[in-house]
């Protein structure tokens, strides 16, 4: 029998089960912080945690929040010449 999609039955279950969860938390990390152009004050009321609850999930999913700042918000900045 085959397992479902994203399941690792070839693991013992707590490794399986902390495996699909650090899964979750970056996928569900990058998503948030994507929306919110990486503003984690949003992403942490948009989840129900602290912000810094966040910033520790983010340290351990080295996930930074420069990386999801778009550009569409920042000032034009002028070349020299």
């Amino acid at each position: 029998a085959s397992a479902e999609p994203g399941i690792q039955t070839d693991q013992p279950f707590a490794a399986a089960r902390d495996a699909l969860v650090r899964r979750f938390e970056r996928d569900y990390l990058t998503a948030l912080l994507r929306e919110a152009d990486g503003r984690v004050g949003e992403v942490a009321r948009r989840a129900g945690l602290n912000p810094r609850s966040v910033y520790t999930m983010m340290r351990a999913h080295r996930l930074r929040k420069e990386t999801f700042k778009s550009t569409r918000n920042r000032p034009a900045t002028r070349l020299p010449g």
